[in-house]
């Protein structure tokens, strides 16, 4: 995966393209446990929806994106089942118009999605070359907290340092003089070895659920 395909590389952008897989599991993560819930949508004229729904102009309409993802017209009869092969260039290029929406819709789409999907291919292929991930409790059973955004109630992993020498990026700057004090606030606990793992990551380890 990220490990595997960098190697002892720094993880930089430039390796981005080789990581295709792990696009695919961030994309399918997101299709089963977007970010956010739901957004709403209003017609600019009277309509009637699917043939059977009279909806006037204005009213608005909330799209709830775990069901929008999990409807078996677009995904077929295992929407529910979290396989990344569904965003394999093969297939990808088969999914319907407007079927994947984890990031909005129209002009209040997320204007930083390119950024946030680069940001969480280069985490997770740190993560993955530096360490072995492991469930903290092999027995969890997701369940998720509504807030603002769908989070994972309670999902912890441990992480293992193997000792894998990790070459510097040849065009990174020095690294800063470490500050003297301690950089933890008072009343916030340091966590070692233990991770609270939210948004894409912790999806995926509950995406078997349907």
């Amino acid at each position: 995966m990220g490990g595997g395909a960098l190697g002892s590389d720094s993880a930089t952008f430039e390796p981005l393209p080789r990581l295709g897989y792990l696009d695919q599991l961030l994309k399918e993560t997101l299709r089963l446990w977007p970010t956010a819930p739901a957004f709403n949508v209003a017609p600019f004229e009277d309509t009637t929806l699917g043939g059977r729904y009279e909806v006037i102009a204005g009213q608005p309409i909330l799209v709830l994106l775990p069901q929008l993802h999990r409807d078996q017209a677009a995904w077929g009869e295992g929407a529910g089942v979290f396989d990344p092969e569904r965003f394999s260039p093969e297939r990808a290029a088969t999914i319907p118009a407007n079927a994947w929406k984890p990031f909005g819709n129209g002009q209040r789409s997320c204007i930083g999605r390119g950024f946030a999907l680069q940001e969480a291919m280069l985490f997770l292929a740190k993560l993955l070359q530096r360490f072995e991930v492991t469930s903290a409790d092999p027995g969890y059973t997701l369940q998720i907290k509504h807030t603002l955004t769908l989070n994972p109630e309670r999902l912890y992993i441990n992480l293992r340092r193997p000792g894998a020498n990790i070459a510097a990026p040849t065009h990174a700057p020095s690294a800063p003089a470490r500050p003297a004090f301690p950089r933890v606030r008072p009343g916030v606990r340091s966590w070692s070895g233990r991770l609270a793992a939210s948004g894409a990551s912790a999806a995926a380890a509950g995406s078997g659920s349907t």
